[in-house]
């Protein structure tokens, strides 16, 4: 099948296609005498994986980790792929709930009256750089 047609099987678009073949994720296909990509039934099942993979929200780094370990099924890598995801996620539930937690103590300090009698707005330009930094520090190792 041609890249359209794997596109429409895995509902990824043709970029993110070309995208993981160039990052190795899927092996480069047959090309036709007219330059096409032909993709088979194997190339159909490593983007559904990779697809499934991304929607765990696992970086480039842990796809790749467990594509590796799949022709070893008896190694315990994979478990560790997702051991480490797990732990990187609770991570990122903490901080997300430091954040509701500040959300909540700052809709707490406002009355429902006008913003200039609220102090919300003002409370936040208090909070300077810090918070823009600890958001920007949550990204998602491994990319």
């Amino acid at each position: 099948m041609r890249i359209g047609e794997l596109s429409r099987h895995t509902g990824l678009s043709t970029a993110s296609i070309r995208f993981y073949e160039q990052q190795g994720l899927l092996p480069p296909p047959v090309r036709l005498a007219n330059n096409y990509r032909l993709y088979g039934l194997e190339a159909l099942k490593r983007l559904q994986f990779i697809a499934q993979c991304r929607a765990l929200d696992m970086s480039l780094d842990e796809v790749r980790s467990l594509l590796a370990h799949e022709a070893a099924p008896g190694d315990h890598a994979a478990h560790e792929v997702i051991d480490e995801h797990l732990a990187h996620v609770r991570e990122r539930l903490a901080a997300l709930q430091s954040l509701e937690s500040r959300l909540l103590a700052l809709r707490a300090s406002c009355c429902a009256g006008p913003t200039d009698a609220c102090g919300v707005v003002q409370a936040i330009g208090d909070m300077g750089l810090e918070a823009a930094a600890t958001h920007r520090g949550a990204v998602h190792r491994g990319a």
